[in-house]
């Protein structure tokens, strides 16, 4: 075999190859950046890629004679995405992946355990047990919507949060941040589909005002007091 067939060969298969594993490497920085960023950002996020790519291929097809100014754009997309992907992967993906619930905690079509002592009726404001030990509330989701917009809680004191999920096949949680950014969360509950109920505890923060949230469903949100 002559020296042009067998280059031409070679190039048939390396160019597939190398298109593959750049295309690769871009899914790979794209998805290290989404699962970085916040929930409400990553649409935008996703978008731009979107652009990007589409942008760069209709340059690419604007100058189809000139390789190194295709190449030159190429690398000029490939690369803040990669480094930025490298940069995402450091910091590592948001708390709302990290508390989706891995399964159900007890049989499927069997009732959740109950907890020890007196839960409150849904809606019912926080009441705190004797002697100031722990404070608890239940949230029901149904619908779409939480029952309630505003819970409270004595400052500084474990706190004992049910949700109530009677959505069918409809993940919520329940999800407290110090403001409506949710950039700093004071506290993720566990995301799992209705109809089940899950109780977690944590610490109330210091007095003040909190954003209350399902992150599934920004939309239903309220305000947690801590008095």
């Amino acid at each position: 075999m002559s020296e042009e067939p067998r280059r031409r060969v070679l190039l048939a298969t390396l160019i597939p190859l190398g298109a593959l594993a750049l295309m690769a490497v871009y899914l790979w920085s794209m998805s290290r950046i989404l699962l970085a960023t916040d929930v409400n950002i990553a649409p935008v996020i996703a978008l731009l890629f979107a652009l990007n790519i589409l942008v760069g291929a209709g340059l690419a097809a604007g100058f189809p004679k000139r390789r190194r100014v295709v190449a030159t754009m190429v690398a000029g997309i490939m690369v803040p995405v990669l480094a930025v992907g490298v940069v995402g992967a450091v910091a590592g993906e948001r708390e709302f992946h990290s508390a989706v619930s891995e399964g159900p905690a007890h049989e499927p079509g069997e009732a959740p355990p109950e907890e020890p002592g007196e839960e409150p009726a849904p809606g019912e404001e926080p009441a705190e047990e004797p002697g100031g030990a722990a404070t608890s509330f239940t949230v029901v989701a149904q619908d779409l919507q939480f029952d309630t917009q505003s819970l409270t809680a004595p400052a500084e004191t474990e706190v004992e949060v049910t949700l109530d999920n009677r959505d069918p096949g409809v993940p919520h949680n329940v999800a407290i941040y110090t403001d409506e950014t949710a950039a700093e969360p004071i506290f993720v509950g566990e995301i799992f589909p209705g109809p089940d109920q899950r109780t977690e505890t944590f610490t109330a923060p210091e007095a003040g005002d909190y954003f209350f949230r399902c992150d599934v469903h920004p939309n239903m949100s309220g305000t947690f007091t801590v008095a």
